[in-house]
């Protein structure tokens, strides 16, 4: 085996296992209800991490970003990375050709319903979300929060679409982002933002160095750019 392919394989384990380290603390901590483990596959030159169990369907198109009908797709099918205590969804998946990235996907998606703020631990998460919609009064247990996905696609840059961006509120809101972000700074990101209330300690979270165009990244950084 070459030292590149070495080197290339090295790059991914080693994300692979920070990604796994982290879920367990996060578990041990009781901030998740389930995790799966990081699934690692070849796409002809392209080193992909990702989330198992990838379902197609109208559901997962960008103009279903925000619906009801997206969140219960993702959960119904399990096609995540974890599964946070609220019902939360968070997945990650990466990109990368030899050991530099060339794509990333993060996705928050905030549980829809609101009982007590945590999974009833003898309830199944989708059997509670069904019980949340078939609900005469949904509509006093809903969480009106906003998805939160952050891409990195620097095959697609341009002026109307960064090279990394953040999709909120619409899917054709693309907010411009300084740079990559690895699993851990994007996790951080999501307690920091969306569950300071909870003064959750992280500082054992160490962040993983990502090798990138930093040319691509900087051509389209002339408006607002968002240091996550």
């Amino acid at each position: 085996m070459s030292k590149k392919n070495t080197k290339k394989n090295k790059t991914i384990q080693n994300l692979k296992n920070e990604m796994m380290n982290t879920m367990d603390i996060l578990y041990k901590k009781k901030l998740l209800y389930f995790y799966n483990d990081v699934k690692i596959e070849k796409r002809g030159d392209i080193d992909v991490i990702t989330w198992h169990n990838h379902v197609g369907g109208r559901a997962n198109c960008g103009k279903s970003f925000t619906t009801l009908n997206q969140y219960e797709h993702i959960l119904e099918h399990g096609s995540y990375t974890c599964l946070m205590f609220d019902g939360s969804i968070l997945r990650s998946s990466f990109e990368f050709k030899s050991n530099q990235l060339v794509g990333h996907s993060h996705l928050w998606w905030p549980s829809p319903f609101g009982y007590n703020c945590k999974i009833n631990p003898d309830e199944a998460p989708l059997d509670m979300y069904e019980n949340f919609i078939c609900d005469d009064k949904w509509y006093d247990n809903i969480n009106m929060r906003t998805p939160i996905r952050i891409d990195y696609q620097p095959d697609d840059a341009s002026e109307r679409h960064p090279a990394i961006h953040m999709h909120t509120q619409h899917h054709e809101c693309r907010m411009r982002v300084s740079e990559p972000l690895c699993f851990n700074k994007f996790i951080k990101y999501i307690f920091d933002n969306f569950y300071s209330h909870l003064d959750i300690e992280l500082s054992e979270l160490e962040m993983f160095k990502l090798n990138y165009d930093k040319k691509i990244v900087s051509s389209y950084m002339n408006g607002t750019s968002m240091n996550l």
